[in-house]
């Protein structure tokens, strides 16, 4: 009767442990919340020197969640905003193009969680036209 009690307190109390060590809806982790998400644009071949051209990536993040996100490119260009808060369902930014070539712009988006996605759009940005200016005749 002793060793049936002994080994009745040993199942109770391995039953309560493995009970207890299951997630069974607890604190949520970050494979409960969808990953974000990041799609860039086609953007099309530039002019050189063009300004203010406006870029959307489109973004997804689990509506119970905050996130934020980084912009950062290559090639020349220079971007008006390289960091923000996500608000909606697009991070706009707008740029510049500096010099002739491949650029690039990449877009970061991190979750409260820390679940991360990013998107680059290629482009070239073409080469500057020289403009040659005649001021008097040419003989």
């Amino acid at each position: 009767m002793k060793n049936l009690f002994s080994n009745l307190i040993v199942v109770m109390a391995l039953s309560f442990m493995i009970g207890c060590s299951s997630d069974d809806g607890g604190t949520p982790t970050s494979t409960d919340f969808d990953a974000p998400t990041v799609s860039a644009p086609t953007i099309s071949n530039q002019p050189f020197d063009a300004a203010g051209v406006s870029v959307s990536f489109t973004v997804s993040v689990d509506a119970d969640l905050t996130a934020s996100w980084t912009a950062s490119s290559t090639g020349g260009i220079t971007l008006s905003s390289t960091s923000g808060e996500i608000s909606g369902t697009s991070v706009d930014l707008t740029f510049d193009a500096t010099a002739s070539g491949a650029a690039s712009i990449t877009v970061t988006v991190m979750d409260s969680e820390g679940q991360m996605a990013n998107a680059t759009a290629v482009f070239e940005v073409e080469e500057e036209q020289n403009t040659i200016s005649v001021t008097s005749n040419i003989t």
